[in-house]
């Protein structure tokens, strides 16, 4: 699906709706390979679950790249991970980010993924690996090195000699890495994708050598655990239809479930609906998901695609600088229920027929599944409104008895039956919210919710004998010797019921549905503990009198009562009030400013050391992969007057000055460039610049000028006395490669217009045809402008060939001097060929004649800026070079003992674009393309004292409008809580 369409037509919620769910219909299934021999033991599947240590398990997942988070933040997020009730976290391995330079491999620091994969098991947690060579992730070039795209021969992604060369040389890095933390040789890894969002295979689809050779290459690099090629369900709403385990041989998993967007910053609206959907795939069957992102994390450096800046927040649960949200704790709520059930989820079949009748709202929509272990029947509100309702057992007996279940908007409710909770004591039948079931060394804990005032209800079956305490009259027997528990919630501390057979002991704890958001099952010493109360628990540490709880809470939020349960400390609790640290109000200031000119634009500067061309090469070429390039030639103009220069490509700005001063193109377009040019011969430097490069989503071919940035060759001076052509009257015909050009008046050429589908019936390749205007003047000349061919075009005119381009959406020209006949027609013929989704010529194209051209030739590039902390001399600001690119630098001091849980942001001038750096960190780059003030500052890379600030404006438009500010939203008062052991 081209995803630049739909961002531009539709709201983040649709987009998630519309263009995942068309993206998921390439692929040709949802099949897994299962795991070899040697690793079967811990990690296996079939058709109804996972299996990891022979024990049914619910993979509850969520994604994080390690390099869009600082390393000494890694823990950080992951700990928030596993505190939501994720057990596994899902990350791509980033090609470009240990290769930046052919040969030169990086795996230290931050882009040290042994590391960040054996943090995961040091957490208790399991991995899943996306190894490329693709990974999307709106990420620069798509995870492709920028060298990759300079090597003769390679098409990615095709059974191509040439890039699967370079692709196995990845492999030969990245493989031992991945095989070593494998599960089964005492790791976390248990799953790895191969590709990602390939148009011809998803799942263990086979089509051709391409995916042969990723299979062959995975499995003699040691790769032993379950694998599939691209993906599985990438949708906003994955688990949105029911389906059976019957037939099937793998578990349904979903890799992209999508709680948010790249578009987002901040909270996402109705969280409740993300809720909604994660509980749609427990009801109807699912084993896993994973949701991307659950933390998004940033783009530091020169790291982003063109579609974002710094933030890559996708309106995650866990902000970009580790704010918790609301989502978070709907969401933890769903997974602590999955894995407190998994041995139902992940060994069920659909039993929805037999249960059909079980609410007495005929509002509410069922589902049921049903397992040796037990079953349970999902009450859905998939309404907008609250509503009530009582459930019905399998004798017609309603449940609860007190009255009904009052049931939030787009809420499901679990109703349980059949299972056994600890040896013999088993639910016989619950008519409430159930959070989890927690094992407590030995005990097990049932947590149950409400709202304040609903009642609930639960059964028990028991040995005869069983010993039940709790409030008077919270417990009855029935005739039939089931143990009955009713409860009324409320607002206060959560109410304790015990029920005990033998050694077998069952503890629920019932508290209002807000504690139940804020309570949080952790593990400290040997023990695991319940805790409610704080907003968050983070690191809990026994000590030689209890406990010693990290906590944080927003800064609008006094922290309250602290409830723990767990061995030694049953029901202890603690007003947090006290521990609570406070954050500043105000930002530190910044110091007195100095600069640093970007030079390249003076008329006699030495640039015989800078790369030489006779046509404009594209940035990258020189192998720099920043977002900035210099060009210098020399143009002569005959007369004064305003001149267009014209590439054939140009992108994505460009700043140009002439004899060394910056001037204003007199027209908005970045090519042509329309300069107003004294007479004579003038010195020209154009200082490119670039947003991001494409993250060249669902394309397959050569690269070379996909989304190429810069100036591209060859270039011409022209008058600006022009005349354009829309041509709009387009005939064609499907065609096979190799087919010839076709006649003119060929009767198979059908009228076809410009942004329809010519692919909808299949095939791979198209011609089009058109005749152009006829151009007066003995040496007519132009220039072709196409919006967008997809996938990839060959442009022919009067027969020649005369260029070939790849990439969707994407506009580049087509120099026509001497190939026009003279007051004669001409005929333009385009062979489109297209990979994925629809295609053809889809936008515009424009045909626009000029009287005379003059090749501009003879042209020296340099890529890059300088790196900031090489400079050495300083000067203050004011100088007289204005519009010329330049760094800025100051200091702030920084207290880091008060203010390292506030979350500081560098706002830049709002007009200005380029990058920023805290104390030699690359934070990225501004200005955001999201809704948020400023780029956020790690904390981490902050230090106590004096921190170095630089910041680089591509217009060189002044510091005075760079500042500081507290992001107060995602500021967290931090504290520490100690619980005395009884």
């Amino acid at each position: 699906m081209h995803r630049f369409f739909l961002r531009h037509v539709f709201t983040p919620a649709a987009l998630c709706a519309l263009a995942l769910s068309a993206s998921a219909q390439c692929r040709a299934d949802d099949g897994m390979f299962p795991p070899a021999p040697a690793a079967k033991a811990r990690i296996d599947f079939d058709g109804r679950g996972f299996l990891i240590d022979g024990n049914r398990t619910f993979i509850a997942s969520g994604s994080l790249h390690y390099p869009r988070v600082p390393r000494a933040l890694w823990r950080d997020r992951l700990l928030k991970f596993k505190r939501a009730g994720l057990n596994t976290v899902e990350t791509y391995a980033f090609w470009n980010f240990h290769e930046e330079q052919e040969g030169q491999w990086d795996f230290t620091g931050d882009r040290d993924i042994n590391a960040f994969l054996k943090l995961v098991k040091e957490l208790g947690m399991y991995a899943i690996v996306r190894v490329g060579p693709y990974v999307c992730a709106e990420w620069d070039s798509g995870g492709y090195p920028i060298w990759l795209r300079f090597k003769p021969g390679v098409r990615v992604r095709e059974d191509n000699p040439e890039f699967e060369k370079y692709m196995d040389r990845w492999f030969d890095k990245i493989m031992p890495i991945v095989a070593a933390n494998q599960i089964h040789r005492g790791g976390s890894v248990i799953m790895v994708q191969l590709e990602n969002e390939h148009p011809q295979s998803w799942g263990t689809s086979i089509p051709n050598n391409y995916f042969k050779h990723l299979q062959a290459k995975a499995i003699s690099m040691g790769i032993e655990v379950p694998y599939f090629f691209s993906g599985e369900h990438h949708e906003a709403d994955p688990g949105d239809e029911p389906w059976d385990s019957v037939g099937r041989t793998n578990p349904w998993f979903s890799t992209e479930f999508y709680p948010g967007w790249f578009s987002i910053y901040g909270p996402v609206d109705n969280p409740e609906e993300r809720r909604h959907s994660t509980w749609r795939v427990l009801a109807n069957g699912g084993n896993g998901y994973n949701y991307y992102m659950f933390h998004g994390g940033t783009n530091f450096g020169y790291w982003n695609n063109n579609e974002d800046a710094a933030s890559y927040d996708y309106g995650c649960p866990i902000g970009q600088a580790g704010d918790i949200r609301p989502d978070y704790y709907l969401l933890k709520n769903a997974a602590y229920f999955a894995r407190g059930f998994q041995d139902v989820l992940e060994d069920s079949v659909n039993a929805t027929s037999a249960y059909s009748g079980a609410a007495t709202n005929a509002e509410i929509a069922i589902t049921a599944r049903k397992s040796p272990a037990g079953t349970i029947v999902f009450l859905d509100n998939k309404g907008k409104s609250p509503c009530v309702s009582q459930v019905k057992d399998a004798s017609g007996r309603v449940y609860p008895s007190a009255g009904p279940i009052q049931f939030d908007k787009f809420e499901v409710v679990p109703i349980v039956s059949g299972f056994a909770v600890a040896g013999s004591i088993k639910i016989a039948f619950s008519a409430t919210r159930i959070l989890g079931l927690f094992d407590q060394n030995g005990e097990k804990t049932l947590v149950v919710y409400g709202h304040p005032g609903e009642p609930g209800e639960m059964t028990f079956d028991a040995p005869a004998g069983a010993v039940v305490t709790g409030p008077a009259g919270s417990w009855a027997t029935d005739a039939d010797g089931k143990k009955t528990l009713k409860i009324l919630f409320s607002e206060g501390a959560p109410a304790e019921f015990r029920l005990s057979s033998g050694g077998n002991h069952v503890r629920i704890l019932a508290m209002s549905i807000d504690q139940a958001l804020k309570t949080w099952s952790v593990t400290a010493g040997a023990g695991s503990y319940l805790m409610t109360g704080p907003a968050y628990v983070g690191d809990v540490s026994a000590t030689a009198r209890g406990l010693a709880l990290d906590t944080q809470s927003p800064l609008d939020v006094a922290p309250g009562r602290v409830w723990v349960y767990g061995p030694s400390i049953d029901g202890g609790a603690q007003d947090a009030a006290d521990a609570a640290s406070g954050v500043p109000t105000t930002a530190p200031h910044l110091g007195t400013w100095k600069e640093h000119l970007v030079t390249a634009q003076a008329a006699g500067m030495d640039d015989s050391g800078w790369r030489a061309s006779r046509d404009p090469e594209q940035m990258g070429v020189d192998g720099d992969r920043t977002a900035y390039a210099w060009y210098r030639t020399h143009i002569n103009a005959s007369a004064a007057g305003e001149y267009a220069l014209w590439f054939n490509s140009a992108r994505d700005r460009l700043i140009p000055f002439l004899d060394g001063k910056r001037v204003q193109p007199t027209k908005d377009t970045v090519n042509p460039l329309v300069l107003d040019l004294p007479a004579g011969t003038h010195s020209l430097a154009i200082f490119a610049t670039h947003a991001g490069r494409d993250k060249i989503f669902g394309y397959m071919g050569p690269i070379t000028d996909y989304d190429s940035k810069g100036l591209v060759g060859p270039a011409f001076l022209r008058s600006p006395n022009s005349a354009s052509y829309p041509l709009d009257a387009w005939v064609g015909k499907p065609a096979k490669e190799n087919d010839p050009i076709p006649v003119p008046g060929d009767p198979a050429l059908v009228p076809i217009k410009v942004g329809v589908d010519a692919f909808k019936s299949g095939g791979e390749f198209y011609w089009y045809q058109t005749t152009l205007p006829a151009i007066q003047g003995a040496s007519p000349t132009g220039t072709l402008r196409f919006e967008s061919v997809d996938d990839i075009g060959v442009i022919y005119v009067n027969g020649k060939k005369l260029a070939t381009h790849s990439g969707w959406d994407q506009a580049f020209s087509v120099p026509l001097d001497g190939v026009l006949l003279p007051g004669k027609p001409n005929i333009l013929s385009v062979l489109v060929q297209n990979t994925n989704g629809p295609g053809g010529v889809l936008k515009p194209v424009t045909l626009t004649a000029f009287t005379d051209s003059t090749p501009i030739t003879g042209w020296k590039m340099r890529g890059g800026i300088g790196e900031p902390a090489a400079i050495t001399d300083w000067k203050p600001t004011g100088g007289d070079a204005p519009g010329v690119p330049r760094y800025y630098q100051t200091t702030f001091a920084y207290d880091g003992s008060s203010r390292e849980n506030a979350v500081i942001r560098v706002v830049p001038d709002p007009k200005a674009h380029g990058f920023i750096w805290v104390n030699g960190h690359n934070i990225g780059r501004y200005p955001e393309t999201l809704h948020v003030e400023g780029l956020y500052i790690p904390e981490c890379w902050l230090k106590s004292g004096a921190n170095s600030l630089i910041v680089f404006d591509e217009d060189g438009m002044g510091a005075e409008n760079i500042h500081l500010r507290i992001e107060d939203v995602a500021s967290w008062n931090n504290g520490v809580v100690n619980i005395a052991a009884k």
